[in-house]
């Protein structure tokens, strides 16, 4: 590194100038030297023009605004920006050179210029396995934002990119984002999930300027299950079952009434606990609730889950009424059945054997009625019951005709 004195009495560090645009003009050439193609929003950029011309007029046009240190040697100028406090950062090179033309000719790049805030949004610490979650990225602000790439790292592996095609104004602070949806499992337990942003130098080549990761914690807790009987007996005592069947961790189960936890019985284990409950009829209408506790390991608070059971007790007499009546509505449903069953053999017999019985007919004077051993499609039952002709005959109160198969 050279310092060099400028007329304003500063000292100017010039450094190893990698980044170089090159045009061609009559006779002689443009240089663009920068020290990097992208320079952090506050951070120093140098920048450096020179030219084959032997005898130049070297114009470095900036944006207004800009703090700057310039040395102009012979036939190149290099200015130092201290702090870089603009978002656009065009830099174009004019160089006139009379020996040749009295054409300047012009080389120009743009710097891109970034800042850090990458920012993973909370989430939850412990993912349930089954359930899908988002991994959500905000990315830093990049002009032009067209350079960045957002990426998620499952390890050391990409699983989503996202990089803006459309370009937008230098003033626009809408952020990139890059969500990812994941659906929890066993295998996800204890990976390692990226936020990259990468800032493409168009070189084939990409710089990281900031990373964030989060690593993952899945658990498993089915929803408890607490089991009693449908009409619990004032006085007569109820086993109550608290369980759970499916959990991964540690696990507490606490059965309760109210705010007050009941005791477990010895039979009880580390999924199932049991308790016998001495029913009395000021509880009917009481919840009884299985509280299910789950302690994760790197997690400051349990995971909870609970089910609620509201009892219904009866008084001994009230039971009664109920097993009779209910027995008394099986037995109905049942006589139904029977009938039904009855009825639909009969029906089936007679369609097989054609036989019928004609019941209850109320017939003319002169006529009687026979028995029918043929199909009614055959011998009409209308030519079988007739009133006849006589307009003195007598209707009896049981004139509908029935007509049953031959027993």
């Amino acid at each position: 590194m050279v310092s060099t004195l400028t007329s304003s009495g500063r000292y100017l560090h010039l450094v190893l100038f990698v980044f170089t645009l090159t045009t061609k003009g009559n006779g002689f050439e443009v240089h663009i030297n920068t020290d990097t193609p992208a320079v952090e929003f506050g951070g120093s950029l140098n920048v450096n023009c020179r030219t084959t011309c032997l005898n130049p007029e070297i114009n470095m046009e900036l944006k207004p605004g800009l703090n700057k240190y310039c040395n102009e040697v012979n036939n190149s100028n290099t200015c130092q920006f201290p702090a870089v406090m603009r978002w656009d950062l065009p830099m174009v090179c004019s160089v006139l050179c009379k020996s040749v033309s009295n054409t300047p000719v012009e080389n120009k790049t743009v710097i891109i210029v970034y800042n850090r805030d990458l920012v993973i949004a909370p989430h939850p610490k412990a993912m349930e396995i089954n359930k899908t979650y988002q991994l959500n990225c905000t990315g830093p602000r990049v002009y032009p934002n067209t350079k960045l790439h957002l990426k998620w790292l499952r390890g050391s592996k990409v699983v989503k990119s996202v990089h803006p095609t459309e370009q937008k104004f230098p003033d626009d602070v809408t952020p990139v984002v890059n969500i990812l949806n994941l659906n929890a499992s066993m295998a996800e337990d204890g990976q390692v999930y990226t936020c990259l942003a990468e800032l493409d130098l168009d070189t084939n080549t990409t710089k990281e300027i900031e990373s964030s990761s989060v690593t993952l914690q899945t658990y498993f807790l089915s929803e408890p299950v607490i089991q009693a009987s449908l009409t619990i007996i004032d006085g007569k005592p109820v086993n109550i079952t608290c369980s759970v069947f499916n959990v991964s961790g540690e696990l507490q189960l606490t059965l309760k009434n109210g705010n007050m936890s009941l005791p477990s019985e010895s039979s009880s284990t580390e999924h199932t606990i049991y308790h016998t409950l001495h029913p009395k009829m000021e509880m009917n209408g009481q919840q009884l609730t299985c509280v299910a506790k789950l302690t994760l390991q790197n997690h400051s608070e349990p995971i909870v889950k609970q089910q609620n059971i509201t009892l219904n007790v009866q008084s001994e007499e009230s039971s009664w009424v109920i097993i009779i009546v209910g027995f008394s509505i099986v037995g109905a449903i049942i006589i139904i059945i029977i009938m039904a069953i009855i009825c639909y053999c009969r029906i089936d017999r007679a369609r097989k054997t054609g036989e019928y019985n004609v019941l209850n007919p109320t017939p003319s004077r002169n006529q009687e009625i026979p028995r029918v051993n043929e199909p009614l499609d055959i011998f009409p039952l209308q030519e079988v019951i007739s009133n006849g002709n006589d307009n003195n005959s007598q209707t009896g109160p049981n004139n509908n005709s029935c007509i049953t198969p031959v027993s």
